[in-house]
Order: structure tokens, then C-alpha cells, then sequence
């Protein structure tokens, strides 16, 4: 991964890493007031040669005593002296004993460390370790050495051991500060171990790579989509509009040497732009002159009608698909496009959905216009899709950005192939603004109509014939609905 995949990543998931720190922070903390505090005492012996007149032999004794510290050293931490101390303070394992011995590199002097609980007896027992070590090694004396040690060589208490005033364990501040970054460590590789496991589409190239299909076209995030109106969220010149102009481009080569006719649109789950691609598809192929159907096929949860400004009604497909209403009537004008609603809410909208009457609506539907785009339910929400997609010459899947995971891809793609479905290829929708490189805007139109008009060309200044009676407002076009032959009622 590169530094901006970890970044992203982090961004992602900044929460858990914060939680994590917070955790830490508090445990470290914790640890301070739990554990009970911990005292060090120490005491220290030196080994050095009486002073002599013949450098040749002072030489000599100051070596003896470098050797010999080193014997005090190795002798303080023996199982003989934690043997001996142990059984003086009764204590049941002597390897419970914290006993430490230093003694620097060409040093005479042997520091003797023990840390206990209480500081009074960390300090008794290192003055025992102490008197112990040289019982074994030979006899403490302040002036004249004795038997077992080496000739011109004495050993002297330095300092002997005090109970220390203060404890030798962390303070609370460096205990929560060793938690905090405990805890952030811990919320990185957690943050880490998600994004390798639940890695999340965030470009063209990543869903391509991810899905294994073409991604078709990628469509900007709209800043207030969630509250835009219909006019202000297909503006003709905003970044949706483009990009469905793009996806019109490359949906009508996806099929090869033959356009595809009859085009499902399905998010992976709820709330990834499904809907809002299809018609946004469907009004890019209508203002090239195509002769375009929309079918809402989302009986669940319809929503292509609201983002066209269209009542739902009672008759629409669930209708059709029942067998108590025809088409004829039922397919509405608007944008540019024919639209045919969901209709009624339907009990049991996935088994109305399996009918083989919707194969032969489609087949129908095809004698009359160029394209017919479908909205389809989320893939991996129903199964729904599964029954749609045999019956289209290919679906697009939608993902969204930041959002959809690369599992979730390819399941959704699976879920097509699995029932004989052809997969066209992929849309990355609701990519964050600049992050193709270029600004998503929208601009507001200033009348409540936006049916796109293609007008002819003006003829040249001169006198102008009356203009007659104009329809009335959000009536539809002169031409008005397309209705197939096979399916007038």
C-alpha cells in the first residue's frame, strides 16, 4: 500500500483508531491506581587494594579486585543467596526475590537493588543480600582483608540501604501516556486489519480491478443531494449530468458489436445511487435523440418517480405484472424520456417479480423505443435482481465511493452471474467533489419545468406568426407517451 492508501485508510477508519487510544489511555491510567506501588533500595560495596609503594604490585591487586567485584556481582543474584534471604523474610519462593547486581566494566564498585512493596523492606533485604554475598565470598572488613580474599584487596559499604521516600513504579501520567500509544498502536493495526479485510472502492482503477469489468462512468457527488429538488439534481450542466453523458457513451459499446437494448441499473445495497444512476442514464440517452423508456422496478422501495417529480399512482408495473392493468395509460411523459412508475405497493413484490410475465413486458417493450433502462432493487438486499437480470441484455452495478467494499462487488456480481445474467460492467457513483480532478457543481434552473425541448434552428429576423394555444403547465409533449403495439389496451 502507499502512503496515500494509508492515509485513506485512517481517514476511513478514524473513529476506531480514537476509541482504541481512549482505551489505552484509560487502562494505562488504571494500571497506576490498581497496582500497588513499588519501592527500590540499594546499597554499595567496594572492592579495592590497600595502597602500596611498588607500582608493579598495586597493579596487580587493583586486577585482583576487578575480578573480584565481579564474583560479588555474579554472587548476589545465586540461588545460595535468594536461599538465604528468602528464608530470613519468609518469603516462600525465593525466585519472587527482585533482586539486581551491577557492576560496571572496569569498575570496583557492585550496586545491590531490591524492589518490594514496602519501602522498609526492600531496604532490609538489600542490606541481607548484601551481608549474605560477602558471608560467601569472604569477610566485610573496613581495614584488613580477610582469609578467603585475595591479598591487598578489602571490601567497603559505599552507602548502605535506606528505605526510599518515594517509588521507583511509573507515575500515573507516564503509565496513561504508555497506554495512549498502546491504544493508537492497536486502533492502527485494527484500522489496518479492516481495510485489507473490508477494503472499500475509492477510484475507476480500484473498481475495475476489484469487480474484474470495465468501470463504465463515475458520477460526482452533488453537495445537498439529499434535499435537491429533481431540476437542481440533474442539472444539464452539473457534474451528474456529465458523467451520465460519459455512461451513456460507453453503455451503448458495452454490448460489442450490438447496443444493448434493454439495460437493468442495480445498486449492491441500498443507498449506493441505483436509482439515481438509472435515471440519470436514461435522461442522458433521451437527450441524444434515443427513443428511451425508464421502468421502475424497484417495488420495494420506489424512488425514480420522486427524483422525476412524478406521482406514483395506482397503476404501474405491479399492476401490469398482476394482470389488472394495461400498459396503455399507465406509461407517463417527462424529461425528455417515457416513464413507467411502480405502481401500486404490491404484497409480495419478489415473487411478482419471478413471473414470466415480466420477460414477455420486456421483449414487448422493446418494439418500441431504442432503450429501455431499468431500475432494479439493491443486489444484495432482495432477490429481485436475480429474477430482473436474465431478462435485460446486461445489467450495470452501481457502487458507491468510499463506500461499497470490493467484496461486496464482486458478490453483487456473482448474485447476476449466478442466475445467467450478463454483466455490462460497473459505475462508481457519488465520488467525493475533485476527486477525478475536476470540480462537481450543479446549478439551480430557474422554472419548475425541466423537460429537455430540442428546438430547431430560428429562422431569420422577420415577421413571426402568432404563437397558438400553448398546453398548460406540466402537461405532457404534443407527441406525448409511447405505447408497443403489443401491449395497447
Amino acid at each position: 500500500m502507499s502512503l496515500q492508501a494509508y492515509l485513506h485508510a485512517f481517514r476511513l477508519r478514524w473513529l476506531a483508531i480514537l476509541l482504541c487510544a481512549a482505551i489505552g489511555l484509560l487502562a494505562g491510567a488504571a494500571v497506576h491506581f490498581v497496582v500497588p506501588p513499588e519501592y527500590t533500595a540499594g546499597t554499595s560495596i567496594f572492592v579495592g587494594s590497600e595502597l602500596s609503594g611498588d607500582p608493579s604490585a598495586a597493579y596487580q591487586r587493583s586486577q585482583l579486585a576487578e575480578e573480584q567485584a565481579q564474583v560479588y556481582t555474579e554472587m548476589a543474584t545465586s540461588a545460595r543467596v535468594r536461599d538465604q534471604v528468602a528464608q530470613q523474610f519468609g518469603v516462600a519462593d525465593p525466585n519472587d526475590l527482585r533482586i539486581t547486581a551491577t557492576n560496571l566494566p572496569d569498575s570496583e564498585l557492585v550496586q545491590i537493588e531490591v524492589t518490594d512493596p514496602s519501602a522498609a523492606t526492600a531496604a532490609a533485604m538489600a542490606n541481607a543480600t548484601r551481608d549474605a554475598v560477602v558471608g560467601l565470598v569472604g569477610r566485610l572488613d573496613d581495614t584488613t582483608p580477610g582469609p578467603d580474599q585475595p591479598a591487598g584487596v578489602v571490601a567497603r559499604v559505599v552507602q548502605p540501604a535506606e528505605p526510599p521516600a518515594a517509588p521507583s513504579s511509573l507515575p500515573v501520567l507516564a503509565t496513561a501516556g504508555i497506554g495512549l500509544l498502546l491504544g493508537a498502536a492497536a486502533g492502527v493495526v485494527v484500522a489496518l486489519a479492516q481495510n485489507a479485510s473490508r477494503r472499500r472502492v475509492d477510484s475507476a482503477a480500484g473498481l475495475a480491478e476489484a469487480s474484474g469489468v470495465p468501470t463504465l462512468g463515475v458520477l460526482g457527488q452533488v453537495r445537498g443531494s439529499r434535499r435537491a429538488e429533481p431540476p437542481e439534481l440533474f442539472a444539464a450542466d452539473g457534474a451528474l449530468a456529465d458523467g451520465a453523458r460519459r455512461l451513456r457513451n460507453t453503455v451503448l459499446v458495452a454490448g460489442g458489436g450490438r447496443s444493448p437494448q434493454v439495460i437493468a441499473v442495480a445498486g449492491c445495497r441500498p443507498g449506493d445511487g441505483g436509482s439515481t444512476t438509472a435515471v440519470a442514464l436514461a435522461r442522458a440517452l433521451g437527450a441524444a435523440g434515443r427513443r428511451v423508456l425508464l421502468v421502475e422496478a424497484d417495488l420495494r422501495n420506489p424512488s425514480v418517480g420522486r427524483l422525476l417529480g412524478l406521482d406514483g399512482g395506482p397503476d404501474g408495473l405491479s399492476g401490469i405484472l398482476a394482470g389488472g392493468v394495461r400498459t396503455a395509460g399507465t406509461i407517463r411523459h417527462r424529461a425528455g424520456i417515457d416513464v413507467l412508475v411502480a405502481g401500486a405497493a404490491a404484497e409480495n413484490p419478489g415473487d411478482l417479480l419471478s413471473r414470466p410475465h415480466l420477460r414477455t413486458v420486456l421483449d414487448t417493450l422493446r418494439s418500441g423505443y431504442d432503450q429501455v433502462v431499468v431500475d432494479v432493487p439493491a443486489l444484495l438486499a432482495y432477490s429481485d435482481g436475480g429474477s430482473i437480470a436474465p431478462a435485460t441484455d446486461g445489467i450495470v452495478v452501481v457502487c458507491r465511493c468510499d463506500h461499497t467494499t470490493e467484496s461486496d462487488v464482486r458478490s453483487a456480481i456473482g448474485s447476476v452471474r449466478d442466475v445467467g445474467g450478463r454483466v455490462l460492467g460497473t459505475v462508481l457513483a457519488m465520488e467525493p467533489a475533485g476527486a477525478a480532478g475536476r470540480p462537481h457543481r450543479t446549478t439551480v434552473d430557474s422554472g419548475p419545468e425541466w423537460t429537455e425541448v430540442v428546438r430547431p434552428p430560428q429562422p431569420s429576423p422577420g415577421p413571426q406568426p402568432s404563437p397558438g394555444p400553448q398546453p398548460a403547465r406540466g402537461s405532457q409533449s404534443a407527441a406525448g407517451p409511447r405505447t408497443p403495439s403489443g401491449l395497447q389496451g
